[in-house]
């Protein structure tokens, strides 16, 4: 999916990604600031900030947040969030993962949630972001898990991409590792969980076409045994759960 292509479609529906996203206020928002040990004397980065949930619950903690996204309607729902919450020592800048606006080493400290499943080339963007984190920075990731085994991570990243056509990749936590590592981090999967999703409510997140929604009913509805067992799909075909994981690492 071309860079406008996806920018259309989260600006339609960017306003869902306010507080009546079903993450908008989810417990692994706490993980994840908890598990970064932010100072607060720090400058830290949201990266793929979307609806604002993370740079704003992370700027209590610290001396200033800077969120961007690639769409500008995320941005001005996470900059309209930011004033109704009286949150002043964020700012919002659109921008990719990929091509950073900002000097080597600004940041003491940096995040991303539910976001990197969208990036094409994670490999860059975590160079990226390891050149702008200062050595010993801190970085805190919470994104979604693929399975290792092969047909179970081909089959929750073809049902998300039908879901979902900017979707670029579910990563396994052992891809996890190794891009960090080859970006200059050392870090581990500190946290799993489960997200169960509604299939119906999960669709109208992303407002697929019809034929790619139909799609992704009939791939759950004719799952194998394995795959309904991997993910818990329930036997009418109307849930699912998908496993997260909460990353922490450290510059070096």
């Amino acid at each position: 999916m071309t860079d406008d292509a996806t920018r259309t479609q989260w600006a339609a529906v960017a306003e869902q990604y306010g507080a009546g996203w079903k993450q908008a206020n989810a417990p692994d928002l706490g993980w994840l600031v908890a598990a970064l040990q932010p100072a607060g004397t720090d400058h830290a980065l949201d990266v793929g900030t979307g609806g604002g949930h993370a740079a704003l619950a992370l700027a209590p903690a610290v001396a200033a947040v800077v969120g961007i996204d690639p769409t500008p309607e995320m941005l001005a729902v996470a900059t309209r969030l930011a004033a109704e919450r009286g949150i002043p020592n964020v700012t919002f800048t659109l921008a990719g993962a990929g091509a950073l606006p900002f000097p080597d080493a600004t940041f003491d400290c940096a995040i991303s949630r539910f976001s990197i499943h969208h990036w094409p080339r994670p490999d860059a963007a975590f160079r990226e972001i390891g050149r702008v984190v200062r050595p010993g920075g801190r970085l805190a990731l919470v994104d979604l898990l693929a399975p290792e085994d092969g047909p179970l991570d081909t089959f929750i990243n073809t049902i998300e991409l039908l879901r979902d056509p900017s979707h670029a990749r579910t990563l396994r936590a052992s891809e996890w590792l190794a891009l960090l590592e080859a970006a200059g981090f050392a870090g581990g999967v500190e946290r799993r969980w489960e997200l169960e999703h509604d299939v119906e409510s999960w669709l109208a997140t992303t407002a697929p076409a019809p034929w790619r929604a139909e799609a992704v009913r009939a791939m759950l509805r004719d799952a194998s045994p394995a795959a309904r067992e991997g993910f818990g799909i329930a036997p009418d075909a109307s849930s699912l759960s998908v496993e997260c994981g909460l990353i922490v690492a450290t510059r070096a």
